[in-house]
């Protein structure tokens, strides 16, 4: 029977599987509740053989993806409700509430963006196969793995738990804020975290299942192309035979040249879509990925525009926060410039956010971007402005808004809240702190906070 679709619904437990660098499973790629609990009353086993307490990918794919973690998520939704944790003293706050937010600050959350790729029919056919208590017989179809932490830049919106770089640098504000002592989760995740990719049968004896069954495989880091996990997952794949219907996803920073081995297994998938980290132009991006250099981000740019390939689909993918929602326009300018064949072509339709096509020159008319709104860490986030600085952004962004939807939709983001008092000043002193262990000048490189903080 079909049901009503509800404003909490989403699809993605029943279609997505996502894995952290050290194997923990979650919800979805958003929520990333790694550290979630199993009720004590839920049994070790149930009645079909299945490890209630299983939450790590080391212990099954079948067990993890039908724990009542999971279950209890299919079966709140389709009753209409929210998500929580299984920690009963914590229900204050819904697991899916980053959608929610984006959802109630005029933007298309992820939530939405999912739900649209399916047509009501096949929605209502999955839950029909959904049991009462939220177990689901079909696999996941989407995959999105953490490859590993380790990556070459210390990115000022990413932590420890992503990037191994920014472990030394975490440890260093620790002890110049007396709490070394005091590890921020992060570091202490990192270092007890274990690492599954370095079993060379984790593909074959645990996430075979996965492989065989998916459309979509998305991979990142840490740093991918500094990983050897993502190349064995690629060969893995391909020695099966799993590639020809598997689109794959990279996520990358761009500061490395992918290898002719690499280019080569590229070649095999049914598409590829690279997914480009970058958020300025030149020494501004320099200060955000830090360490990072805008020539070796030029080079990985040219070199993905000019290869022969027919499946591949690049885009550059902005991260919007706090430092750089001012300049966004100069990054879009400059893309237009470049008047790029490869980049933002729109090719696979896969960016959730398309633009107005009409509003652009005719060189550019079947571009697409796709706008990451970085949420989780309030200090970085656009809420974080003051009300004189929203409205200065507001101006510098408006003759944009024509060109691409998602932007007018975060700047309301930006407007629909205000944490000024409660988190610009953490935001002000995180960059005091990494001037002083880089050598790096916040407000020569970012000269629009002159004028913020006056």
């Amino acid at each position: 029977m079909a049901q009503q679709i509800s404003n909490t619904f989403c699809i993605l437990p029943w279609t997505h599987f996502n894995v952290s660098p050290s194997g923990y499973t979650s919800l979805c790629c958003y929520n990333q509740s790694y550290n979630y609990e199993i009720p004590v009353d839920e049994p070790s086993i149930d009645n079909r053989g299945i490890n209630q307490r299983s939450r790590y990918i080391d212990e099954g794919v079948e067990n993890v993806w039908n724990n009542p973690y999971f279950k209890n998520a299919r079966k709140a939704m389709m009753a209409g409700k929210k998500v929580y944790d299984h920690k009963a003293d914590h229900l204050s706050t819904s697991i899916c509430e980053k959608c929610y937010a984006e959802e109630r600050g005029g933007m298309q959350s992820d939530r939405q963006f999912f739900n649209n790729r399916y047509s009501k029919e096949q929605i209502d056919a999955l839950i029909e196969k959904t049991r009462p208590d939220g177990y689901l017989d079909t696999l996941p179809v989407d995959f999105r793995i953490f490859v590993g932490s380790t990556c070459n830049l210390q990115c000022i919106m990413c932590g420890p738990d992503l990037s191994s770089a920014l472990i030394s640098l975490h440890k260093k504000i620790a002890t110049m804020e007396g709490w070394v002592d005091k590890l921020s989760p992060q570091l202490v995740f990192n270092k007890n975290s274990k690492d599954p990719y370095k079993n060379p049968l984790v593909w074959k004896e645990i996430l075979d299942p996965v492989l065989k069954n998916i459309h979509t495989l998305q991979i990142l880091g840490g740093e991918p192309l500094v990983l050897k996990a993502h190349y064995d997952l690629l060969k893995y794949c391909i020695d099966k035979g799993y590639n020809e219907n598997i689109s794959l996803i990279l996520n990358t920073n761009g500061t490395k040249i992918p290898s002719n081995e690499l280019v080569e297994m590229w070649s095999k998938f049914k598409e590829v879509r690279i997914h480009l980290s970058l958020d300025a132009i030149e020494e501004r991006n320099e200060y955000i990925r830090y360490p990072s250099k805008w020539n070796d981000i030029l080079k990985f740019i040219e070199f993905v525009e000019n290869m022969a390939l027919d499946n591949i689909e690049a885009n550059i993918m902005p991260t919007v926060q706090v430092i750089n929602i001012y300049y966004i326009p100069e990054l879009f300018d400059w893309i237009v410039d470049q008047q790029f064949s490869v980049w933002n072509s729109g090719k696979f339709s896969s960016g959730k956010s398309t633009s107005d096509i009409n509003a652009f020159p005719n060189q550019f008319r079947t571009n697409r971007f796709y706008i990451n709104i970085l949420e989780e860490m309030r200090k970085n986030n656009v809420k974080s402005l003051s009300p004189e600085a929203k409205k200065i952004v507001d101006q510098k962004c408006s003759p944009w808004y024509n060109k691409i939807n998602q932007l007018r939709g975060i700047i309301k983001f930006m407007h629909s809240e205000d944490w000024y008092n409660d988190q610009y000043h953490l935001f002000t002193n995180w960059h005091t702190k990494l001037d002083m262990i880089r050598g790096t000048d916040f407000y020569k490189t970012f000269p629009i906070f002159k004028e913020f903080d006056k």
